[in-house]
């Protein structure tokens, strides 16, 4: 099986008539597709970053149509520790990897030039959005970047970061900060870095950040989001329920906080790990760490390249290849780290914080 037999395989004889480009800090991405309404997803989605460009960086076919490729070999991709069930297969060969997402249908074909995809792309736009950003963050990857699991927000040119394991809330906690007019959004759930002799550069990608249903009830600002009838009925459930609820939401940074409101990369001077307890009778504090003596704490922080990585020379990379800590600790060696413990309380966390950025930005 070669890639180009393959990717003939997608494409078939459809023809992608519809198109445009992005430019993600001067890294352009041309994405093409038979379905107009997909593309008009995208641009609605990618919105300032789309350029007039007739060349670009790399190459992404979105098809939408139907296939069936179920009768290749397919090994399943290892879940992150906590999470159950398949959630995507795989197949390696010189120079690629072809993708197939279990729940949706979803097939894409990554190589070194881009990305090929087809399945119900409108439906799953999501994907398509995700294999979008996974072209520039394998771009900076190849740079050096480390990848972290982390949102962000920037005050200035400094920049606030939140990480923590699945659910711990960043993003809820991220997007509490903004309430302060003069931060700004940078990331959600993948913050990029890269030291630079004694300073780290922080890089955002363009994803909406997703919340759930408690989130949206508890920030004043995301309230509109919901109708009157979703708000009566997720306010009458027990708090613990409303948390675990899995219902995700896309806040748009643009129209909620305003178009200007939105950061590409800033210096990171501060990191945040959540390591706070829902059931804790402490009260919520943040305080600085020694982040080389935390694996616990760092373990929050590295994040795997996952199945759309490739190596610069083209080689998938193996689901069995851990990020490395000590390349995190040297990013991370300018940059003051604190540990977020004791209770869940956002509005506390948030005040803290708040008063380190504008004490960093001073």
């Amino acid at each position: 099986m070669t890639v180009e037999a393959i990717a003939n395989r997608l494409r078939g004889d459809v023809d992608l008539e519809y198109r445009f480009v992005i430019s993600i800090q001067g890294f352009t991405i041309g994405v093409s597709s038979n379905s107009e309404a997909l593309i008009q997803q995208l641009t609605s989605y990618f919105g300032h970053l789309v350029v007039n460009a007739e060349r670009w960086d790399c190459q992404v076919e979105a098809i939408e149509g139907s296939i069936d490729l179920s009768d290749e070999g397919w090994t399943d991709w290892p879940r992150e520790a906590g999470k159950s069930g398949r959630k995507e297969a795989y197949i390696d060969g010189e120079n690629f990897r072809l993708i197939h997402k279990i729940k949706t249908g979803v097939y894409l074909l990554q190589s070194s030039g881009g990305v090929i995809i087809r399945g119900h792309c409108s439906a799953n736009d999501n994907q398509v959005i995700n294999a979008i950003n996974a072209q520039f963050l394998n771009h900076r990857q190849h740079q050096g970047d480390q990848l972290c699991h982390a949102s962000a927000c920037q005050l200035g040119d400094t920049v606030a970061a939140f990480a923590g394991f699945s659910g711990g809330g960043k993003s809820t906690l991220m997007l509490h900060c903004l309430d302060a007019p003069e931060l700004s959004y940078l990331s959600n759930d993948r913050l990029l870095l890269e030291r630079r002799a004694d300073t780290t550069i922080a890089r955002g990608i363009p994803k909406l950040p997703r919340v759930n249903p408690g989130t949206i009830v508890n920030d004043f600002n995301l309230r509109s989001m919901l109708n009157s009838d979703e708000l009566a009925r997720y306010e009458e459930l027990p708090a613990n329920e409303l948390w675990d609820l899995e219902d995700k939401f896309d806040v748009r940074v643009d129209q909620v906080y305003g178009q200007h409101r939105l950061a590409e990369q800033g210096n990171l001077g501060l990191l945040c790990i959540l390591n706070w307890h829902r059931n804790s009778e402490e009260d919520t504090e943040v305080r600085p760490v020694m982040i080389e003596q935390r694996a616990d704490l760092l373990a929050a922080v590295m994040k795997s390249s996952g199945p759309f990585y490739l190596d610069i020379d083209g080689s998938p990379l193996s689901p069995n290849n851990a990020p490395i800590p000590e390349r995190y600790l040297h990013a991370l060696a300018p940059v003051d780290v604190y540990e977020i413990s004791g209770r869940i309380d956002f509005q506390a966390a948030k005040d803290q914080v708040v008063a380190l950025l504008r004490s960093l930005s001073a």
